[in-house]
């Protein structure tokens, strides 16, 4: 086992207390090629009442459990985390690779902690620059990915998609922010 991690918690910052929604039991993927946290927004109590024994699962950066031998080769070659990442999804990247490299990663729901996230569920309260490098981390995902030529082309569509939603966006954001500061 190269990582194991428990069943994170959702906690708000705002209130001081805990939301009562399971944050991430692990990163899954649909079969299009959108990353995901498993059981988000769930009731942590149907959860944690459910007793699942420990399964496989990409673990969220929250909170890991990391084996030092798992680590070294990766070490050798430049650091722990890819530096081709700014910031979203490095997580996902090193668990694919020690996933490739033959290593087990383990969610225990015997256990949990509490994350406070930082992406908003209000799309527009998230900043251009964290949807801009949400975009880019999952193109450097796709260009590492490794697999089945038919869930890359499909994966790819998803990508393509996504980018000329992301540019809307931005292109709407910009657009709604001259008008408003030209009325101001």
């Amino acid at each position: 086992m190269a990582i194991c991690s428990p069943i994170l918690l959702g906690y708000s910052a705002a209130l001081s207390r805990p939301t009562g929604l399971v944050d991430s039991a692990g990163i899954r993927k649909t079969w299009y090629g959108r990353y995901y946290d498993f059981y988000k927004g769930k009731k942590d109590n149907d959860l944690l009442q459910l007793g699942i024994s420990e399964f496989e699962s990409l673990i969220c950066g929250a909170f890991m459990f990391c084996r030092r031998q798992a680590l070294l080769k990766r070490i050798k070659k430049s650091s722990i985390w890819d530096e081709d990442f700014f910031m979203y999804k490095e997580d996902i990247e090193l668990s694919l690779y020690l996933k490739s490299m033959g290593w087990r990663l383990i969610i225990i729901p015997e256990y949990y902690a509490y994350h406070c996230r930082g992406w908003s569920k209000k799309r527009l309260s998230v900043s251009e620059l964290s949807i801009r490098e949400s975009l880019k981390s999952d193109w450097i995902l796709y260009k590492k990915s490794k697999g089945n030529i038919n869930f890359k082309y499909i994966d790819f569509s998803y990508l393509i998609l996504k980018t000329f939603v992301v540019v809307a966006e931005i292109i709407y954001r910009r657009t709604k922010n001259k008008i408003l500061g030209d009325k101001f």
